[in-house]
């Protein structure tokens, strides 16, 4: 820990200190916060510096740090790896043993994943996170007599599942299998090829592998249900939520936003149910977590900056927080008041992951992609001269 002894005394909430906390901005952090912290903790002074220029990388880490000091910082999990490994975090696991820290009141998986992003220790706390799951109307399924998404399927059981639809009801009306809230259909398929643990390019010097065979099967698997209207991608909430929501939809990949949607229908004209995202054997991506709370390794305020991280992670907060904007609360008492309701929930975070960088896709190669696809179904283009010819402009993307 540096100069900072695990034997030394945790910090009294009486005494006064100055904090510097960097957080998205000041009005972001007092929105979400309040005067939680006035009354808390009323002889702490803190004052907001913003990350703006940090998390959208207008400014490398290194000028960042050296133009900003701070005790407490706020960063998405790819930041916090990145400054721990600069050693411009504390360590938080002797501070964590010498107060007790209640790590098993946290869930499991959330804990598990934060300590991965620094290759097994803890550099900061996430207060909330987002899940994710496959909602489904059980009376449709049951009505076309076709098994429920289950634990343990694959990105390819849930494409082939989707395709056991019929493209219209006894009604004649158009049947959705599936609607994410991808922006787009090649959006889609990158979600389910890095759900893959495949990438857009490979080796050193860089290779396009987009023609790939798994790729192109990824591609045979969804152009069917883009060709029928089978597959909807967009995100706008009601172009992929309100047909599930009139019961004119078999499934829907969810995230919080969409569930409270469901949870807050008191009754529906149908049953529902959640199921886990697809899985991989060494890849998944159920848990998004927008930032974690960590302690600068320079702060000269190191036990008063660990006592706010700790109460950022409180039950206190997490009441405060409740159903918020933010996501689901870590502390696994708090996902909701309700016993029936966390069961449910469990879907969304019960697959275990670690943290690993995600490949960055330029938007030229998204849009070129989604051209790809449309000439595909327009008819102007077969499969493998839409692979081919996009394989071409990979390779020559600037690197």
């Amino acid at each position: 820990m540096g100069c900072q002894k695990s034997d030394a005394p945790p910090f009294s909430k009486d005494k006064k200190a100055e904090l510097t906390i960097a957080y998205t901005n000041e009005n972001a952090f007092l929105k979400r916060y309040g005067n939680l912290f006035n009354q808390e903790y009323p002889n702490i002074r803190l004052s907001i510096i913003s990350t703006k220029h940090l998390v959208t990388k207008k400014l490398p880490v290194e000028n960042w740090v050296q133009q900003n000091k701070f005790d407490i910082i706020y960063l998405p999990p790819e930041l916090v790896k990145e400054m721990a490994e600069r050693n411009d975090l504390q360590e938080l696991d002797l501070w964590i043993k010498r107060d007790s820290f209640p790590l098993d009141a946290y869930i499991p998986q959330v804990i598990e994943y934060a300590r991965s992003i620094g290759n097994g220790k803890l550099y900061g706390l996430p207060p909330t996170f987002h899940g994710q799951a496959i909602a489904y109307n059980k009376d449709l399924f049951d009505s076309y007599h076709i098994e429920y998404p289950h634990e343990g399927m694959t990105w390819e059981d849930l494409l082939l599942l989707a395709n056991k639809f019929p493209k219209k009801d006894g009604n004649g009306n158009s049947l959705i299998a599936l609607a994410t809230s991808d922006p787009s259909p090649f959006e889609f398929m990158l979600k389910v090829g890095f759900g893959q643990n495949l990438a857009i390019t490979q080796g050193n010097p860089s290779k396009a592998t987009v023609a790939s065979d798994p790729w192109k099967q990824i591609w045979e698997l969804t152009l069917p249900l883009l060709n029928s209207g089978q597959l909807i991608n967009s995100s706008d909430l009601n172009a992929y939520m309100n047909a599930f929501l009139a019961g004119k939809q078999a499934m829907a990949m969810v995230t919080y936003e969409e569930y409270k949607q469901l949870a807050a229908r008191k009754k529906s004209s149908f049953q529902w149910a959640l199921a886990p995202l697809p899985v991989s054997p060494n890849h998944n991506d159920t848990l998004l977590i927008d930032g974690l709370y960590a302690v600068s390794a320079q702060s000269t305020e190191k036990e008063a900056a660990w006592e706010l991280v700790k109460f950022l992670n409180s039950r206190t907060v997490a009441k405060w927080n409740y159903r918020s904007l933010y996501g689901f609360s870590t502390l696994q008492n708090e996902l909701s008041t309700n016993q029936e309701e966390r069961e449910r929930l469990s879907v969304m975070y019960a697959l275990r992951q670690s943290y690993h960088p995600m490949e960055e896709v330029p938007s030229q190669l998204v849009d070129k992609a989604n051209a790809a696809i449309q000439s595909i179904l327009d008819g102007g283009k077969s499969l493998e001269d839409a692979l081919k010819q996009l394989q071409n402009e990979v390779q020559q993307l600037p690197k």
